[in-house]
């Protein structure tokens, strides 16, 4: 293939210094998952306790209005809040937990 006039082609030098610089060039600091799993945490988190403050402002609007009875509290409570409290204390223990490991160490 011809080369244009005017344009030089640079010769490529693989001593083993300039390839001792390329892997110099090429290296770059480990990737840190931390700040990635800390922030996917931090949301997961605030998710949840947005759906439980959901669940019960809803309750309470719905017993305002009339929508439910007293007596079918105990069966909310068994059926929506109960497993919610569940979720909510299995992910912000292990996000607290996580939390203070990363700290100590």
């Amino acid at each position: 293939m011809a080369t244009p006039p005017g344009n030089k082609m640079r010769a490529v030098d693989l001593t083993a210094q300039e390839l001792a610089d390329q892997k110099v060039a090429a290296q770059t600091s480990k990737y840190d998952a931390e700040p990635g799993r800390d922030e996917t945490r931090r949301i997961l988190a605030y998710c949840l306790i947005g759906i439980f403050i959901a669940e019960i402002v809803s309750i309470i609007i719905m017993l305002s209005v009339g929508v439910i009875a007293t007596g079918d509290l105990e069966k909310l409570g068994a059926t929506i809040i109960s497993p919610t409290i569940a979720i909510l204390g299995s992910v912000l223990g292990f996000y607290y937990g996580a939390a203070k490991a990363s700290r100590s160490t």
